[in-house]
């Protein structure tokens, strides 16, 4: 396999490698060793901070002049070409880009971090996104996070009817966003439905369920500002504006707005397992609230008139001929 050594080569990155096995790790982490921000992302995701330093330890670890113990470092990039694996210790997150950049156009496998995010071509994350090490971090513990309560969630899926199981994972796949939504009914939905419906099918979205969300979040006025700061079609929040990587000057862009909240809602879906109740209100809420409850819609009259206004909405746009 001779694609990597190419691509580093011309990028004038081909050097060492580093073995994880080769890592001097301590032999017992006590809490008090763990940085603050690893332990609260662990906790966030009920996770154990020292087992989650660890990992960071063990993946991006290295000692330096001034730090004679291995200490995570944040612009890690692991690039690999089926079981062969280069593993670059980068200076700074531009060039972690750039050099994810290229890698990412020769198909290889990347994974990002002090942790080693595996990021893919389809990732819901923008990749300079995904190169700050929080969040990539954090992206990781979510996934951790995810298939630890992998068993539970299979004993409630057995818990659920099939029926309902279908429609609710349906409403984010490809083949019901192949469904046209209809035109809205006044004149501003009727401008931006053309858009929303195209998005949404790149995105590999069900263009009804985003006419639902953009109904009630903005009712299709692209300079809304809620009270708390969201704004736009998909009313964002700045800080998950920036973290779907759109910048502070581009938030009521439609175009734009719309494709980094329909991509915090996919984020969203996989991280709740395809539950639509539980994405819509993470939407709302965030998704630290819900996981507040046990994964349930939290008991805020706010979040549980959003999540019930939107499901009917979506239920009615995605009748053929139905307009709002």
């Amino acid at each position: 396999m001779r694609i990597l050594p190419i691509v580093l080569a011309s990028l004038g990155l081909l050097g060492g490698t580093a073995s994880v096995s080769e890592t001097l790790l301590p032999g017992v982490l006590t809490l008090s060793a763990v940085p603050l921000t690893y332990r609260r992302i662990a906790y966030k995701h009920r996770l154990d901070p020292r087992a989650l330093y660890q990992v960071a330890l063990q993946t991006s670890g290295r000692a330096g002049a001034y730090n004679p113990n291995p200490l995570p470092w944040p612009w890690t990039l692991t690039i690999c070409a089926g079981a062969t694996c280069q593993i670059l210790y980068l200076p700074d997150r531009a060039t972690l880009y750039e050099v994810a950049q290229a890698a990412l156009a020769q198909d290889l496998t990347l994974h990002l971090g002090p942790v080693g995010y595996t990021y893919r071509q389809d990732d819901v994350l923008p990749l300079w996104t995904a190169t700050d090490p929080k969040v990539s971090l954090n992206a990781w513990a979510q996934a951790a996070a995810t298939a630890q309560r992998a068993p539970v969630s299979a004993a409630r899926d057995r818990l659920t009817s099939p029926g309902s199981r279908h429609a609710a994972r349906s409403a984010l796949s490809p083949t019901s966003a192949a469904s046209p939504a209809p035109l809205r009914g006044h004149a501003r939905a009727k401008r931006y439905t053309p858009l929303i419906n195209r998005i949404s099918r790149e995105e590999g979205v069900n263009p009804a369920l985003i006419h639902a969300v953009v109904t009630v979040e903005s009712n299709y006025h692209p300079g809304a500002l809620s009270h708390a700061g969201a704004e736009g079609l998909m009313q964002l929040m700045p800080a998950t504006a920036e973290r779907f990587g759109l910048a502070a000057t581009e938030r009521t862009d439609p175009a734009k707005n719309l494709r980094a909240g329909i991509r915090y809602l996919k984020f969203l879906h996989r991280y709740f397992q395809g539950d639509i109740a539980l994405m819509l209100a993470g939407y709302n809420a965030g998704e630290g609230a819900v996981e507040k409850y046990n994964r349930t819609v939290p008991p805020y009259p706010e979040t549980q008139a959003y999540v019930k206004k939107v499901q009917g909405l979506l239920a009615r746009y995605s009748i053929p001929g139905a307009s709002s």
